[in-house]
């Protein structure tokens, strides 16, 4: 029973992708299963299949690294308030946080944790 296109075209991906892994992107053998790909997964679409069908995307990975990128830009924009707020304010330093600018560092500083928690769950 022959493969339907979906699973041919995921085949002959998965050889092409571990003859450039092993032989390297010039190697004929390469680039002839390439071709190939190129060729069954031409056909998976004309059959009815899409792109997403051939190369499912992983969601949890994609929803992780948003949720990663989205602190780490929360920690950036309280990094910069917070020293926006030192440079006009007199009396902050590294050391001392006046009243106004207390809110700001205890929000940097959870920031900043929860960051660097989770590039060392990371590691």
């Amino acid at each position: 029973m022959p493969l339907s296109p979906i699973r041919a075209a995921r085949a002959v991906q998965i050889l092409a992708a571990r003859a450039a892994l092993t032989c390297g992107l010039a190697h004929p053998a390469t680039r002839t299963l390439l071709a190939v790909a190129a060729s069954v997964a031409a056909r998976a679409w004309e059959a009815g299949h899409r792109v997403h069908d051939v190369h499912p995307a992983p969601q949890l990975v994609q929803k992780d690294a948003l949720v990663a990128d989205d602190l780490y830009t929360r920690y950036m924009k309280a990094f910069q308030a917070l020293n926006a707020h030192r440079a006009a304010c007199g009396t902050c330093t590294d050391a001392v946080t006046c009243e106004a600018g207390a809110p700001l560092d205890e929000r940097f500083t959870r920031l900043q944790d929860a960051y660097r928690a989770r590039q060392s769950k990371q590691r």
